[in-house]
């Protein structure tokens, strides 16, 4: 999560989770932004594959999100 901070300047927090069903997982990076321009997503989701090795959607928060609580990724998957 660092090496993806530091290619994105304008990021102050992120996190990525990972959700889904086993085998069959779906990656988001979440940012909380300084800024919420849309043609700032692309870059991201490239080096988030190329930082990380899968692919990942990006979503954009406010400054402040993700919350505060020292997690850089989180595990969502369902149990099923």
């Amino acid at each position: 999560m660092a090496e993806l901070v530091k290619r994105r300047p304008e990021d102050i927090k992120a996190r990525l989770v990972v959700a889904g069903e086993m085998a069959n997982d779906q990656v988001t990076q979440h940012c909380g932004t300084r800024s919420t321009d849309e043609a700032l997503s692309a870059p991201v989701v490239l080096n988030t594959r190329e930082v990380t090795k899968v692919r990942a959607d990006l979503i954009q928060a406010a400054p402040g999100a993700p919350r505060n609580d020292g997690k850089l990724t989180e595990g969502a998957r369902s149990r099923s």
